[in-house]
């Protein structure tokens, strides 16, 4: 590389990038734009390539730059792009690879995208907005905002604004005071969603607490609002008039302000909330809210139909887990929460992890008590017990598949107890709540320790799980699939209602353009 490369300092290249730059050739690579892996530039014989500003060159695109290259503000070049400046002469007197070479500039406008392994030829100007379909060879110029594809490529159709876009906006931590950066993860899942539903014409707001903010970079600046408090929240609310607001959780104090703001101009409400099984993939959305303000408590399981997959899905899920049989036997299995979580300051009945095993190991001190910590509070203040032992060895499933019963404060993990088949046991509130799946108790000292469970119980158990499994809960990748979406529990009856016929679903032509 001996020529020029004008670099941005806020420009990414990434480390696999090749320039071929000759002495007189000239690459200049504007603020905040991107060359991906396995890029190659070459330029030549006074040639310029001009990469304009958020610009994106994707994954191994071969750009020929000497005959000059130009790609606008925002465009985005996807997978295996070539656009070559010059061609061979084509005289039959001498071979082709002997033949002088032609050149032609090539202009990419602002805000274009061309799909995967699009071609664009010598001497071809595409205009602003305008989408390449995949596989495409442009060997003419595309007129703005056109979508053209094939081979040679042809007008196929026209990017326009919708005529009538629906609003939604994402309340995430406003108002919330014990540690608003957790939920930097949750305006993640916010903004992928309102990036996904831009395609069935449905804009999306961003109310964030400026600590959970990191996550949404690529929400336009005009949607991204930042607040520690509600201070304005009811004016953006009157402003906007959101079609429907989307609140993570909703039990804080924070959050039902922003439920009561809401409900005073009778707007729908959509809850959300990590899933199941697994939490660590899934979440899920509730019309009314999560843990034991959800929908879920309230269903009728003597209506809902088992799902014949339901079998083979307990036996691969638990064929996944590590159970390796403990050390221990004739044991009951308490997993303690964290005493800091909504689950706790909310819907329990015992405020510290002491209070809760305290009062367990008094009740039934012929019992023998495994006990393991949250992973979010470790060590947590015991008194010791002689009936009662602190395991952290080993893995949460292999203390419950082979314990006589667990007994806990309701959480996601008796729902997995569940499915190992295990008389379960709760105090406190949760989304199992009065549906008579659980062995429930107001308090430890009123708990009963079962070791069986009846066939009746395992029916209305499994019609839960069926529910939860197959129902209720997504997978967070699918937040970024608009048909996904669009089957998802909790959003698919209002996209619905807010799109009509916008809902349809469109063809895209520049797949694995981004």
């Amino acid at each position: 590389m001996t020529g020029i490369l004008d670099q941005h300092a806020s420009a990414k290249v990434a480390p696999t990038v090749r320039f071929d730059i000759g002495e007189s050739g000239t690459v200049r690579l504007a603020a905040h734009c991107e060359i991906r892996d396995g890029a190659h530039v070459e330029v030549y014989d006074d040639g310029v390539v001009s990469v304009g500003p958020r610009a994106v060159i994707g994954v191994n695109n071969w750009i020929q730059g000497n005959g000059d290259v130009s790609i606008g503000d925002d465009a985005i070049l996807g997978p295996g792009v070539v656009l070559t400046s010059t061609h061979h002469q084509m005289d039959l007197a001498m071979p082709v690879q002997q033949q002088p070479l032609s050149k032609r500039p090539i202009h990419i406008g602002r805000d274009v995208w061309i799909g995967a392994n699009a071609t664009i030829a010598a001497g071809v100007r595409v205009a602003d907005h305008a989408v390449i379909g995949a596989n495409s060879f442009v060997n003419r110029d595309v007129d703005e905002a056109v979508i053209v594809a094939g081979n040679p490529a042809r007008p196929v159709g026209r990017r326009t604004v919708m005529p009538t876009r629906k609003t939604l906006l994402f309340a995430v931590a406003v108002g919330i005071t014990d540690r608003p950066e957790r939920w930097h993860a949750v305006a993640r899942f916010f903004a992928i969603m309102g990036n996904t539903l831009r395609e069935a014409g449905i804009d999306s707001w961003h109310v964030c607490h400026p600590a959970a903010a990191k996550s949404l970079r690529r929400v336009h600046r005009d949607r991204r609002i930042l607040r520690e408090d509600h201070a304005d929240f009811g004016e953006l609310l009157d402003r906007i008039h959101p079609d429907a607001v989307f609140i993570w959780n909703g039990a804080s104090d924070g959050d039902h302000i922003t439920r009561q703001l809401v409900d005073e101009r009778d707007i729908p409400c959509r809850f959300g909330e990590l899933g199941w099984f697994p939490q660590s993939t899934t979440l899920h959305f509730d019309t009314e809210g999560t843990n034991a303000r959800s929908s879920i408590r309230h269903l009728d399981l003597g209506s809902i139909h088992i799902d014949p997959r339901l079998e083979d899905w307990i036996t691969a899920w638990q064929a996944k887990q590590e159970t390796p049989p403990p050390d221990r036997t004739g044991y009951v299995f308490v997993p303690l929460q964290d005493e800091r979580d909504l689950n706790i300051t909310l819907a329990s009945p015992y405020a510290t992890m002491d209070a809760f095993v305290s009062t367990l190991a008094a009740r039934h001190p012929s019992e023998t008590f495994i006990v393991r910590p949250h992973p979010h509070l470790p060590a947590p203040a015991l008194t010791p017990r002689p009936n009662v032992e602190v395991r952290s060895d080993g893995t949460i499933h292999s203390w419950i598949a082979h314990a006589d019963a667990v007994v806990g404060i309701n959480s996601t993990v008796l729902l997995e107890s569940l499915a190992w088949g295990k008389p379960t046991h709760a105090v406190g509130t949760g989304l199992a709540t009065d549906l008579d799946v659980l062995y429930e108790a107001e308090n430890a000292d009123q708990l009963t320790i079962h070791r069986s469970v009846d066939a009746a119980r395992t029916d209305r158990t499994n019609r839960l799980l069926s529910e939860l499994i197959f129902v209720r809960q997504t997978y967070r990748k699918d937040l970024h699939y608009l048909d996904r979406l669009r089957r998802t529990y909790g959003i698919a009856d209002l996209l619905e209602r807010i799109t009509g016929d916008n809902s349809r679903n469109t063809k895209v032509l520049a797949t694995g353009a981004s």
